[in-house]
């Protein structure tokens, strides 16, 4: 399907059974110009090189691939929503809109390319979260995100001095622990303020130590509390679409 030569006029577009592949319009109507839905199939999202518009893509069910690494700009909503999904952000050059990349439920990987600046959120299951670029990462510790297990713990692969890691349902950082195992470290808690209980793995750094996740700590770069609690209540689309900088909760 491709939309590139069409004015979207705003429509939502609901993909049927199959796998899809579909590329977005370039014309920007305001809003978000692209509304895509891709429903059920392993489906493919991609937009043309330099597209400034701002797109909201569903994933639907089963394994997707949402990558609008073309964009020039940013402010796109992508959830892979169903499935293990592959999520890629616009390459909007680290000073444009930042995008929201959800993982949804399953596995997950999200990649933050070179020269962007995005927010990821791993949402449910075992997530992969590339960071090659610069991240605002959201662990969500409700409904089960955060592991009993482990061997269950979302990665995050390339954290550095320009990353931010926010963790609701958290309110001291006292309340975290640090645990390293063969040159990665997680981060853990047992004190949660959203109604999940017992140990709860958060969070694997791969290849840091846990002198390197003790400095993100004390750097500020580990956002708990209130801040963390509001910045993960305003990601919905309606708040995203009418304020693309989230009021700077994510800066």
């Amino acid at each position: 399907v491709d939309f590139s030569t069409n004015s979207p006029l705003n429509y939502h577009t609901r993909m049927m059974g199959g796998d899809d592949v579909v590329t977005l319009s370039d014309i920007n109507v305001g809003g978000f110009s692209n509304k895509v839905n891709g429903n059920l199939g392993e489906d493919k999202f991609t937009s043309k090189v330099g597209s400034t518009t701002r797109d909201f893509i569903l994933g639907g069910s089963e394994g997707d691939t949402i990558d609008l690494s073309n964009s020039a700009k940013g402010g796109d909503w992508q959830n892979g929503n169903n499935g293990r999904d592959v999520i890629y952000g616009a390459n909007n050059g680290n000073n444009g809109e930042m995008s929201i990349l959800r993982g949804g439920a399953d596995n997950d990987r999200i990649i933050i390319n070179v020269n962007s600046k995005h927010i990821a959120v791993g949402d449910l299951g075992q997530d992969d979260i590339g960071v090659l670029g610069i991240a605002r990462i959201v662990c969500r510790t409700d409904n089960g995100a955060a592991a009993q297990n482990i061997d269950e713990t979302d990665h995050i692969i390339g954290f550095n001095a320009d990353d931010k890691v926010f963790i609701p349902g958290v309110d001291s950082l006292n309340d975290l622990q640090i645990q390293e195992i063969g040159g990665n470290t997680y981060l853990k808690a047992d004190n949660f303020t959203n109604g999940t209980t017992g140990m709860r793995y958060i969070a694997e750094f791969r290849n840091r130590s846990a002198a390197d996740v003790t400095g993100y700590i004390n750097g500020g770069q580990v956002i708990i509390g209130d801040t963390a609690d509001n910045a993960y209540a305003a990601l919905n689309p309606k708040n995203f679409l009418n304020s693309p900088d989230l009021g700077g909760m994510f800066a």
